[in-house]
């Protein structure tokens, strides 16, 4: 631990808060939707010039059931599933994630943001990043009155010779997303901060939400380092107390949080 007084850190792989979601899922609610409007769904959702034909793929079941939809590209096929209720797009995933380095991280993350914005999504900030075999994953989180929602967050997966998105994962966004009323801190970041051990360097806050077990905790995220590493550490924005603490670790994959 940093300090007698704070909590021993976990480690942090693919980005802050990256899994997290509530203790039981949520089902989805609406009219039960085909398969044909599924397909249709998936298409527009990858953009349906870049879709040469599709097929049945494999249906999943559970709290909420999805139909499997196969997306053919023109080198590369995707699976898809679409929540049979709502119409929700939970997941996108290629067949290959072997392609070139010829674009730029900034240009995958221009390209996800406009993504995520044609698909009706809210306004969202990149948290942390990983590159697998020329392939891309950018973690996004909701923003809202410039409050970060770590529980709201959605993977888009990209292919770094054209940039191109051919993943997606956005179970947690449409489980936990919703209108939050208590964004208004108690406590300014000023005063939280002077809970802080004195031997930490800080170089940066924020306000945020975070997952915290079953619940949400309106929090001041405080980046900083002592001795040589890197955390981020979250304090209640209403009461003072320490919620939680987070080593950032560099993986082989280049993970960085942004």
């Amino acid at each position: 631990a940093l300090d007698d007084s704070l909590q021993y850190p976990t480690l942090i792989y693919d980005g802050p808060f990256s899994d997290a979601r509530k203790e039981e899922p949520l089902p989805f609610e609406g009219e039960e939707i085909s398969w044909e409007e599924a397909e249709q769904i998936a298409r527009d959702c990858i953009g349906k010039e870049r879709v040469l034909r599709t097929g049945h793929g494999t249906d999943t079941f559970g709290p909420n059931p999805c139909h499997g939809i196969t997306l053919v590209l023109e080198d590369v096929t995707l699976e898809a599933a679409v929540t049979k209720k709502g119409g929700k797009v939970l997941w996108l995933t290629p067949d290959n994630a072997a392609f070139e380095n010829l674009v730029t991280l900034e240009q995958c993350r221009e390209e996800a943001l406009s993504f995520l914005s044609r698909n009706g999504f809210p306004v969202m900030e990149c948290t942390s990043f990983q590159i697998y075999e020329g392939v891309a994953v950018l973690a996004f989180a909701a923003v809202e009155n410039n409050v970060l929602l770590y529980p709201d967050q959605v993977k888009v997966q990209l292919r770094m010779d054209n940039a191109q998105v051919v993943g997606l994962e956005s179970k947690n966004f449409w489980q936990n997303h919703r209108a939050r009323n208590a964004l208004l801190p108690t406590l300014s970041a000023e005063e939280a901060q002077a809970s802080l051990p004195s031997r930490l360097q800080v170089s940066g806050n924020r306000l945020c939400v975070i997952p915290v077990n079953d619940r949400e905790s309106l929090c001041w995220e405080f980046a900083c380092s002592y001795d040589n590493q890197d955390y981020l550490l979250y304090i209640n924005a209403e009461n003072g107390q320490q919620e939680d603490l987070l080593q950032i670790v560099e993986s082989a994959a280049g993970i960085e949080t942004v």
